[in-house]
C-alpha cells in the first residue's frame, strides 16, 4: 500500500500505525529479521506525519537533548512491541 500517496493523509497514519502494531514475529524468522520490520513500519508511519513513539517529553534529560529524547522514545516503543 502506498501510504503517501492516498487522499487522506489522516487515514493513511491510522493504518500504518495499524500495521506498525499487528507485526508480528513469524515462526521461522529472526529476531534481527523482526525488528527491521518493526522499524520499517515506524518510519512508514513517520513517513505519513505520524508517531508511534510516546513523548520525548516523559523521557529524563539526561538522556541528553531533545533529539537524544525522541530516539530513546522510539526505542522504547519498539522494546515495548518486540
Amino acid at each position: 500500500m502506498k501510504y503517501k500517496s492516498k487522499n487522506n493523509p489522516m487515514m493513511s497514519k491510522h493504518e500504518a500505525k495499524e500495521q506498525f502494531y499487528a507485526c508480528k514475529q513469524g515462526n521461522n524468522e529472526s529476531p534481527e529479521y523482526y525488528m527491521y520490520k518493526l522499524k520499517a513500519w515506524a518510519d512508514v508511519v513517520k513517513l505519513c506525519g505520524g508517531n508511534i513513539a510516546g513523548s520525548w517529553g516523559n523521557i529524563p534529560e539526561d538522556f541528553g537533548n531533545q533529539e537524544a529524547r525522541k530516539e530513546a522514545a522510539l526505542d522504547y516503543i519498539l522494546a515495548m512491541a518486540y
